[in-house]
């Protein structure tokens, strides 16, 4: 599952009675974890679930809209419809 870490993580570190696990960034901000790891990313509040839209708020692809100030991957805005 891909996991966009908070407060600009750039590694982090899950220990369980399986073990010490390190998961680091990516370069597109994400991280990829098993769904058991995810859970308890989220439940611990150090991770959240990267969506469909990406982290386009993290990286400097992507566009921003002159009218909302949203970023999206597109020209055309998911919110507003400005293209």
């Amino acid at each position: 599952m891909r996991m966009l870490p908070l407060d600009g993580a750039y590694s982090l570190q899950i220990n369980s009675e399986r073990g010490l696990r390190t998961y680091d960034k990516r370069r597109d901000g994400t991280m990829e974890v098993p769904q058991a790891d995810a859970r308890t990313m989220v439940r611990e509040g150090v991770a959240v679930p990267a969506n469909t839209a990406g982290p386009t708020a993290h990286i400097k692809a992507g566009f921003t809209c002159d009218r909302c100030g949203r970023r999206n991957w597109f020209r055309r805005c998911g919110k507003c419809e400005e293209i």
